[in-house]
């Protein structure tokens, strides 16, 4: 006997229903909302659905928030997507989960990660909660480039910044590499410090400046 989804849809419409699976499933989604972690919602819909929504796939969204109740509402992000579905069934599996990292270390975003260096040296890249996302990104996107950027404060001139940067960036490439990413589709570069996102003459500034940016694509 197949077991039902834990969550899955009639087609056109937004009302989730729960299979036997869906406490196990909300179980671990709880558990992986450690520190500021964020839950990544997407609705799926098929243009080819009909219905009387302007956005199905957020109002499925939407409504499997609802019935995720053990989940802060404040720790849950909600997007839609268009997808393709077998056309032959009745329940459609119309929705996905995404854990963003937030920690002191880490901060995902749209294009991949943000590691905040701070300003440590590169041992900072060793802490188990670094060491542990860049497993993740090795192993989730071996076959993606990525794009490793480092950027520094203005303690140093912009020569030693560049090289400072660089040697950050390599610091992380090899580290991915160490735990399975592809040679080849590690990329590296260096921005020195042209291009701060906070003052440079506070400490705390300075923390956030020196960073390396993951972009993934």
């Amino acid at each position: 006997m197949v077991e039902s989804p834990a969550i899955s849809f009639s087609k056109g419409v937004d009302t989730p229903s729960l299979g036997s699976l869906f406490p196990a499933l909300q179980d671990r989604l709880v558990r992986l909302l450690v520190d500021s972690n964020l839950l990544q919602i997407t609705g799926l819909y098929s243009l080819e659905e009909p219905n009387a929504y302007d956005n199905l796939g957020f109002a499925r969204a939407v409504e499997v928030q609802k019935v995720l109740t053990a989940i802060n509402p404040n720790r849950i992000v909600l997007r839609s997507e268009v997808a393709q579905f077998d056309t032959v069934k009745m329940a459609l599996e119309a929705v996905k989960f995404k854990v963003i990292t937030r920690n002191e270390w880490i901060t995902e975003t749209d294009f991949g990660a943000i590691i905040y260096v701070g300003l440590r040296d590169v041992t900072s890249l060793l802490e188990p909660k670094v060491d542990a996302y860049l497993t993740f990104l090795a192993k989730e996107y071996n076959k993606t480039k990525l794009h490793i950027v480092g950027h520094t404060d203005a303690t140093d001139d912009e020569e030693k910044s560049f090289e400072n940067a660089l040697l950050k960036a390599n610091t992380v490439r090899d580290l991915l590499i160490e735990r399975g990413a592809i040679d080849s589709m590690v990329i590296v570069s260096s921005k020195g410090l042209t291009e701060p996102l906070a003052d440079n003459s506070t400490d705390s500034g300075r923390v956030i400046n020196n960073r390396i940016e993951i972009l993934v694509n």
